[in-house]
C-alpha cells in the first residue's frame, strides 16, 4: 500500500483525486511486512518542486504558464472520471467474490448502485480562491508551488532542504 504525505492540503482536498495537486511528495512505501515508519525516505525540496512543476504543466493545457478555471475544471472532471472507473472495477471484483457459486443471483446492477457517487469537495472557483494569491483569476507557477513549499519548509525543521524520515514522522503527528 502506498502512503503519501500530501503537503498541500488545500489543493489535494480541493480535488480529492490525483487531478491537479497530488503530485505531492512520495514519502513512504509501506507493505504489511514493511511498516510505514521503516519505509520513510528523505525527500528533497528540489524533488518536491519537480513534482509540482510536472503536475502544473500537465494541467496547463494551453501552456500559458497559468491555470484557468476551465483547466482546473477539466482536470478535476478527468480525475473524478478516473476515480469512478476505479470504484466500478473494485465493486465488480467484490461482486464476483460475493457470488461464490457464480449463479449471478446477486445483481451486479444492484450491487454497483450501492456505491456512493463521487463529488469534488471544492468547486473550481473555491480552488482558485485558495490558490490565487494575487486574485487575478489565474494560478501562476509560484502560486501553485506556494502552499506545498510552505508546508515542506515547515516540515524541514533543520532547514537543510531535505525532509528526513524523522521530520516526516514529526510532520505526520501535527
Amino acid at each position: 500500500m502506498s502512503f503519501r504525505l500530501i503537503l498541500v492540503a488545500a489543493v489535494a482536498a480541493g480535488l480529492a483525486v490525483p487531478a491537479i495537486a497530488t503530485p505531492a511528495v512520495e514519502l513512504a512505501q509501506a507493505t504489511p511486512a514493511k511498516p510505514a515508519a521503516q519505509a520513510l525516505k528523505p525527500v528533497t525540496r528540489a524533488a518536491v518542486i519537480q513534482d509540482l512543476d510536472n503536475a502544473f504543466k500537465s494541467v496547463d493545457a494551453n501552456h500559458d504558464g497559468t491555470l484557468s478555471k476551465d483547466e482546473i475544471s477539466a482536470r478535476q472532471a478527468q480525475g473524478l472520471q478516473n476515480a469512478t472507473t476505479r470504484d466500478r472495477q473494485i465493486l465488480e471484483a467484490r461482486f464476483d467474490k460475493l457470488d461464490i457459486n457464480h449463479d449471478g443471483q446477486l445483481s451486479k446492477q444492484e450491487f454497483v448502485a450501492m456505491a456512493q457517487p463521487r463529488h469534488a469537495p471544492q468547486t473550481p472557483e473555491q480552488l482558485l480562491q485558495r490558490l490565487d494569491a494575487n486574485k487575478d483569476g489565474k494560478v501562476s507557477m509560484e502560486e501553485y508551488r506556494r502552499l506545498e513549499l510552505d508546508a515542506f519548509d515547515k516540515a524541514d525543521t533543520n532547514h537543510d532542504g531535505t525532509i528526513s524520515p524523522q521530520e516526516i514522522q514529526a510532520a505526520r503527528k501535527k
